[in-house]
């Protein structure tokens, strides 16, 4: 565990867009329905997340 010292907590915010790039289906494989592909971005930096899965919530 790293202690940090003379730390002050803020409350500062953050702004955070999260966009659907692509969406490929995907058959015969149970509750996954999809896999895409998303961009977010925090605060201008930019990220892209790969085979993110798309599935089936059942209640």
């Amino acid at each position: 565990m790293v202690k940090i010292l003379n730390a002050n907590p803020t409350t500062d915010t953050a702004s955070v867009t999260v966009t659907t790039i692509s969406i490929i289906h995907v058959m015969n494989a149970g509750k996954l329905r999809a896999l895409a592909d998303v961009e977010v971005v925090f605060d201008g930096v930019e990220m892209i997340i790969q085979g993110v899965q798309v599935g089936t919530v059942t209640s």
